[in-house]
């Protein structure tokens, strides 16, 4: 037997064959897991923020994991959504399923529409996460990719946010 049929690379048909550029295109190159402070930076929205939240409002954003991560860190007996998070990441790491990261487009309601990507659950972790990460202790989440870009599925619509609105 050759010594190139032993080899275990595979060749493309030309260099870069299968390669995107942007690694957000390309399910191949997506993280499998990801820290707390890695995903704050990969989101750009939140539906959990103010409805007219931008994408790429870092202030608001910055907002947002502030008060999730004083929600986490609250004492687990005080019986309120969040609370205890930090502690548990602490003590035990991830425990749970995987977080899905998602890739929409935010409609403005001039009918403009920006690209955006958030989490619909989660907030808690991910900012108790990123705590912990700053005081020296690694906490990895595992991430599902979700792209829901309009013009990918036939089911997309265009959400914006006057129509979140209650009346």
């Amino acid at each position: 037997m050759s010594r190139r049929a032993q080899s275990p690379r595979v060749k493309a048909s030309r260099p870069g064959a299968g390669i995107s550029k942007d690694p957000g295109l390309n399910p191949d190159q997506l993280k499998l897991l990801m820290t707390g402070s890695e995903l704050q930076r990969s989101i750009t929205h939140s539906w959990d923020g103010p409805l007219d939240m931008a994408p790429g409002d870092t202030k608001e954003l910055n907002k947002l994991w502030e008060r999730k991560e004083y929600e986490a860190k609250r004492s687990d007996y005080s019986d309120e959504h969040g609370a205890g998070l930090y502690d548990s990441l602490k003590s035990r790491g991830y425990e749970g399923k995987p977080l899905l990261l998602n890739d929409y487009d935010v409609f403005t309601d001039a009918g403009v529409h920006v690209p955006a990507r958030g989490i619909m659950d989660g907030h808690h972790r991910i900012a108790a996460a990123a705590a912990l990460e700053r005081e020296g202790k690694q906490v990895y989440i595992p991430i599902v990719h979700q792209d829901l870009r309009v013009g990918d599925d036939d089911w997309d619509l265009p959400i914006t946010p006057s129509m979140l609105e209650s009346e």
